[in-house]
């Protein structure tokens, strides 16, 4: 009788745990809804870049920042015009997996993008069409860039159309893309989900320089192939 009491009270037991080991993967999947959800949360928010300081930290998820101002070309300009900015990337490793980052210009005339997306390792043209990279390792700190080249407005060299390029940690990522007449006015976007961003637009070089050698770049010859309208 006794023996049967305590195979009575181990099967109580062992049915409470059951029912706790259930509340307990409940509690877990609607957490991990939660954190999901958080991640696709998504605003927009319209920045005057000019006046960023080279230390300011955005740490707010899912937001989209446009500048309001536009890289413009010089018309009478006899030199090559580099535009460029850089984002350092930190994030808690207990989001990793949620993290997001896009860096990208935004065109100021058709509002499309030529955007490098760093969770996913592939450039995106205007067209979004998607060139893949070799895979890239998106670590904490890193440092992505953006660049914007317009060739002057005589051709007296190879290339004589504007272009956009993106680097990680000072060395340039991928092949570049030539841009079309109605992507020559374009604003500096960013968007970024659970990492924080500092960003970099060179107000400040002496004392925060760029982590890309912006003085040594050489005038690039490759290019992804776009499709001709």
């Amino acid at each position: 009788m006794e023996q049967e009491n305590e195979i009575k009270n181990l099967n109580e037991n062992i049915k409470q745990l059951k029912a706790e080991n259930e509340q307990k993967d409940k509690k877990i999947n609607y957490f991990e809804k939660k954190i999901d959800d958080l991640s696709k949360v998504y605003c927009t928010r319209y920045v005057d870049f000019i006046n960023l300081k080279n230390n300011l930290v955005i740490s707010d998820n899912g937001c989209y920042y446009t500048s309001k101002y536009s890289f413009k070309e010089t018309p009478d300009n006899k030199r090559f015009t580099l535009y460029y900015f850089e984002v350092k990337c930190q994030f808690n490793y207990l989001y990793e997996k949620y993290k997001r980052l896009q860096i990208s210009l935004n065109s100021s005339i058709t509002d499309r993008d030529i955007a490098f997306f760093a969770s996913s390792s592939t450039i995106h043209n205007e067209e979004n069409k998607s060139f893949n990279l070799a895979p890239i390792s998106w670590n904490n700190n890193d440092t992505f860039g953006c660049g914007l080249i317009y060739p002057p407005p005589h051709k007296v060299h190879q290339v004589s159309v504007p272009y956009i390029f993106f680097t990680q940690n000072g060395k340039q990522i991928g092949k570049a893309i030539l841009i079309k007449d109605d992507f020559c006015k374009c604003k500096p976007s960013i968007y970024n989900s659970r990492c924080s961003i500092a960003v970099n637009f060179g107000n400040d070089l002496l004392n925060k320089p760029f982590i890309y050698s912006i003085s040594k770049h050489l005038i690039l010859k490759e290019f992804y192939e776009t499709d001709s309208k």
